[in-house]
C-alpha cells in the first residue's frame, strides 16, 4: 500500500508532459499533446500524451503507459530505479525499507574506491600513459571512461582496500583471490584497467589488459568474476554513455572490445557498445531491442569475428531487428582502423551493408555452384521472408539476383512456395490469432505508397474519439497472407478490405470505450453530463460506421 501511495503522489506532483518533454518536443493536439516517437524512427508524429489521463501512447510502435513506464523504456532501467529517479524529481521521500541493502551499497563503494585507486596509479605511471596514447586515446576520453592502471605487484590493491573495508567484502568484490594456503593476492596485476559500469554509471566490475604482452603465458585480458553486482551476460560495455545517443540516432553499433567502444565514442559515434569479449547473449540483445530496432554489427574481420557476427545476427533476427554489417577486408579491429584513419571508419559505418546483401556476398564466394545454391536456399530465402514491406522485399530480391546471378522471378517463385507452405502450416495445423494493429500495419505498408498520410488520419480519428489507450484485439491471422496477393492482383479489393478491417477495429474499440464510460457513471456522479455527451457522440459515430455514412471511413483513401 505504501508503494502505491508513493507512485500516486509522484504522479500528482509530476505531470507526464513535463517528464516526456525532457526527451520529446511536444505540441498541442486538442486536449492531448503529440510529438515524434522516441521509441521508433518516424517522420510524422504518432506519439500522443494525454495529460488528463497521465498516460502516453504511440500509434506507430504500440508503446504506452505512465511516467514510470516511459522512464523505464527511455532509460532502459528497472521500475525501482525509475521510481527512485522520479521520486527525487518530485520531492517525494521513499520508504526506507525500499532502499538497497547495506551489503550492496558497500560493494558499490568498494568498487568505486578501487576505480579511484587505479586512476591514481595511472597518473603516476608514464609507461601506461604512453601505451594508451599510442593506441590513439586522448586525455579527455581516458578520463571519461575512467581508465586506470595497476602495477605488477601481488597485493598492492588489497593493501589499499583493507584500510577501509573488511576482508570478506574485498573477497566478494572479486578483486582479490584466496589461494589454497589461504593467502590473499590481487586478481589484476600489471594491467591497464577498464571499469565496467551499470546503466546508471556505477562501477560494477573491471577488465584488465596486460601492459607487457611479451609473456605469452599470461592471458591478455582478465575479467572480474560474476558477483552480486555483475553478471556479464546482462551487461553491455559503454551503455551508460551510449543509451541517449542510441535513442537519438535510432541505431546501435555493436563491437567486440572496450577499445573499439572507446575509440568509436572518441570519433563521434557515442552509440557504440560491446559485449566485452564474451559471447553475445539474448539478454544483451533484449537490452538493445528496448532502445532501438536497428543493429549495426562491427566485429573484427578475422574468421572468429565473422563467426561471432553470424551468431549475433541469428539471435537478432528472432527479435525482428533490422541488421547491418560494417564490412572490411583486412583482418583489423575497429579500434585500429579508427586510429589509422577516422574518416575511413565513418565511411564504413555510413556504407554498412544490410544483412541480406552481406550474406549474399559471402555465398557468392562459394566456388561449388551446387553448394552455393544450397546456401542460397538455406540462408537467403529465410531472410527474405522476414522482410514485411513489398517494395523493400522487391529491392532485396533484385540485389540478391545481381550478386548471385539468379533471375528475380526464380527468387519470387522460391519465396511463394515457402509462403504457401507457411500459410498451410499456420492455418491448418496451428491456427493463431494476431493483433488488429499488426494487420492494419501490413495494409498500410502497401497503401502508404499510393496514399501517404493514411496512418496519421487514423491516429487523429482515434485521438478525436478518446481511444488513446487501445485494448489489444485479436483477428484471424490468415489475413496477413492475403494482403500481399491482393496488392498484386486486385488493388481496389485491398482498399475495400482495409476499410472493412478499420471499421471493425473502430467499432470494437468504441464499444469497449462506451462500456468503460458507463461503468464510470456508477463509480462517480462527477462530470455526468460530459460522460453522457461522450457516450452519445460515440453512439452516433458507431451508427454512421454501421450504416456506411461515416465520412472518415469513406474519405480515408
Amino acid at each position: 500500500m505504501q508503494g502505491n501511495q508513493h507512485t500516486q503522489e509522484i504522479k500528482e506532483r509530476l505531470p507526464i508532459e513535463e517528464v516526456v518533454s525532457r526527451y520529446v518536443k511536444l505540441e498541442k493536439s486538442g486536449i492531448n499533446m503529440k510529438g515524434l516517437c522516441p521509441f521508433h524512427n518516424e517522420k510524422s508524429p504518432s506519439f500522443f500524451v494525454a495529460p488528463h489521463r497521465g498516460s502516453f501512447m504511440c500509434f506507430g510502435c504500440g508503446k504506452k503507459g505512465d511516467i514510470f513506464t516511459f522512464l523505464q523504456e527511455i532509460e532502459g532501467i528497472e521500475f525501482f530505479d525509475a521510481l527512485k529517479q522520479l521520486a527525487e524529481q518530485a520531492g517525494v521521500t521513499l520508504d526506507l525499507t525500499h532502499k538497497e541493502n547495506k551489503q550492496k551499497k558497500d560493494a558499490y563503494t568498494l568498487l568505486e574506491k578501487a576505480c579511484l585507486t587505479f586512476e591514481q596509479f595511472l597518473s603516476k605511471n608514464i609507461e601506461a600513459q604512453e601505451y594508451l596514447t599510442s593506441r590513439g586515446l586522448t586525455e579527455s576520453i581516458i578520463k571519461k571512461f575512467r581508465i586506470g592502471f595497476v602495477p605488477d605487484e601481488w597485493s598492492l590493491l588489497h593493501d589499499e582496500l583493507r584500510k577501509s573495508f573488511e576482508e570478506k567484502d574485498i573477497l566478494l568484490s572479486g578483486l582479490v583471490i584466496k589461494n589454497e594456503s589461504g593467502r590473499l593476492y590481487d586478481r589484476f596485476r600489471g594491467r591497464i584497467m577498464f571499469p565496467i559500469f551499470d546503466q546508471s554509471g556505477k562501477v560494477i566490475a573491471f577488465t584488465g589488459r596486460v601492459l607487457d604482452s611479451t609473456n605469452k603465458e599470461i592471458p591478455k585480458y582478465v575479467n572480474s568474476p560474476e558477483t552480486e553486482l555483475f553478471s556479464k551476460s546482462h551487461v553491455l560495455y559503454g551503455l551508460n554513455f551510449a543509451k541517449q545517443s542510441i535513442r537519438k540516432h535510432n541505431f546501435v553499433i555493436l563491437v567486440e572490445g572496450q577499445m573499439d567502444v572507446i575509440m568509436s565514442h572518441q570519433v563521434g559515434y557515442p552509440n557504440a557498445v560491446a559485449s566485452s569479449g564474451t559471447a553475445f547473449t539474448t539478454d544483451q540483445l533484449a537490452i538493445i531491442s528496448k532502445l532501438t530496432p536497428n543493429l549495426l554489427i562491427a566485429f573484427d574481420s578475422d574468421s572468429a569475428g565473422v563467426q561471432a557476427t553470424a551468431k549475433v545476427w541469428e539471435m537478432a533476427l528472432i527479435q525482428n531487428l533490422d541488421i547491418k554489417i560494417v564490412y572490411y577486408k583486412d583482418a583489423k579491429d575497429p579500434a585500429d582502423i579508427i586510429k589509422e584513419d577516422p574518416e575511413l571508419w565513418k565511411e564504413m559505418v555510413k556504407n554498412s551493408i544490410h544483412i541480406i546483401e552481406f550474406v549474399a556476398r559471402l555465398i557468392a564466394k562459394i566456388p561449388d555452384e551446387r553448394k552455393r545454391l544450397k546456401s542460397y536456399q538455406e540462408k537467403i530465402i529465410p531472410l527474405l521472408k522476414r522482410v514485411q514491406s513489398f517494395s523493400e522485399k522487391n529491392f532485396f530480391i533484385d540485389k540478391v539476383g545481381q550478386i548471385l546471378s539468379i533471375n528475380s522471378s526464380i527468387i519470387w517463385s522460391d519465396l511463394s512456395i515457402g509462403a504457401k507452405t507457411e500459410y498451410q502450416r499456420q492455418v491448418y495445423q496451428t491456427p493463431e490469432k494476431m493483433d488488429y494493429l499488426t494487420v492494419l500495419s501490413t495494409y498500410l505498408s502497401f497503401l502508404e505508397k499510393e496514399k501517404p498520410g493514411v496512418s496519421e488520419k487514423i491516429d487523429e480519428f482515434l485521438v478525436e474519439n478518446s481511444l488513446v489507450e487501445l485494448e489489444k484485439v485479436s483477428i484471424d491471422d490468415t489475413q496477413i497472407f492475403e494482403i500481399e496477393n491482393l496488392h498484386e492482383e486486385n488493388p481496389e479489393k485491398l482498399k475495400e478490405n482495409f476499410k472493412e478491417t478499420c471499421s471493425q477495429y473502430f467499432l470494437i474499440q468504441m464499444r469497449n470505450h462506451n462500456k468503460k464510460l458507463k461503468n464510470s457513471l456508477h463509480d462517480s456522479t462527477e462530470n455526468e453530463n460530459a460522460i453522457l455527451n461522450e457516450i452519445k457522440k460515440n453512439n452516433e459515430t458507431i451508427k454512421s460506421i454501421l450504416d456506411g455514412s461515416c465520412e472518415f471511413i469513406k474519405n480515408m483513401l
